[in-house]
């Protein structure tokens, strides 16, 4: 029976290409009845020998009906710029409404959990520092540079802490780590005690110096993930930090996530052989306790995040 509807397919494309050299040869005299049989040969399933026609109106309807969702789904991720837009003049860059100056490319951004609006907005720079705004939803949002006086302004990640009565205390990682040619190299973590006003420097954490993500757990527990220095945690608000980097992954954090479960995930590799491992015990998993995944996890060089 295959090789039967092998033979009617070949059959098939030599009758359509048979007919194609008739319509081209007949090109100037126009043979439209060749032209149909063409069309009706290109169509036709081959086990049948006819055109399925309702097989054909299913795959028209489909068609359009995947054409307007994809229609609503464009209209959807329609975007408007929430900034953060400084209030003085470009000096050059990209122009803005109004030529504005803007805090350059965005790497962190978080909600406060302290708002219940849920409107008040950190954003950190690559290396204009930390912005914040009370009314994301503005147009345009009205943008408060937080501080500029920093000893580093390369902001690479932002979290807070979520437990309620604690959630003032927030930190942020430095540094941009991906060494392309207008990197700004961080200095390490810096934490804040009052909902963001004030920012301090950790003295434990200045060899973080390509600073890729950074948490906080529902213990209230901190985690570093790194270019160069792995994946740091600190179980003591910052004072100290033990490295948990999962073993034989290098020292590369490209991605770091908390699920809902209280589960750690981290992804390794940067311009490097990716790597994956999780642990259901982040705050005490150690370098070589870490799990790795059941399905194949891709090696494939990660180039940016």
């Amino acid at each position: 029976m295959r090789k039967f509807h092998l033979l009617l397919t070949l059959l098939c494309c030599f009758s359509a290409t048979s007919l194609m050299a008739q319509v081209e040869e007949e090109d100037e005299d126009d043979n439209p009845s060749a032209r149909i049989m063409f069309e009706k040969l290109q169509m036709q399933d081959p086990a049948l020998g006819k055109v399925p026609w309702d097989r054909m109106r299913s795959a028209s309807e489909q068609t359009a009906r995947a054409k307007q969702a994809a229609a609503g789904r464009v209209a959807s991720l329609a975007w408007s710029e929430r900034g953060p837009n400084g209030d003085f003049s470009r000096i050059n860059g990209n122009s803005r409404p109004n030529d504005d100056q803007t805090s350059g490319r965005i790497r962190a951004v978080m909600v406060d959990l302290q708002d219940a609006t849920h409107k008040t907005v950190f954003a950190g720079s690559v290396a204009g520092g930390l912005w914040k705004t009370t009314d994301i939803t503005a147009f345009p949002a009205t943008w408060t540079l937080v501080n500029d006086e920093l000893s580093n302004l390369a902001i690479g990640a932002i979290c807070q802490d979520p437990r309620p009565g604690l959630q003032q205390v927030m930190y942020m990682c430095t540094g941009e780590s991906y060494f392309n040619a207008d990197a700004v190299r961080g200095v390490g973590v810096f934490k804040s005690t009052d909902g963001g006003v004030n920012w301090n420097f950790l003295p434990s954490t200045s060899t973080f110096l390509n600073g890729t993500r950074i948490l906080c757990d529902n213990a209230g527990n901190v985690y570093v993930g790194t270019r160069g220095s792995g994946l740091q945690r600190s179980t003591d608000g910052g004072a100290t930090w033990t490295n948990i980097m999962p073993t034989g992954l290098g020292n590369d954090v490209a991605d770091l996530e908390i699920s809902n479960t209280g589960r750690l995930h981290v992804t390794t590799g940067i311009f490097s052989t990716s790597g994956y491992r999780f642990t259901d015990a982040p705050s005490s998993v150690s370098a070589g306790t870490w799990t790795s995944a059941t399905a194949a996890f891709t090696t494939l060089t990660r180039e940016q995040n």
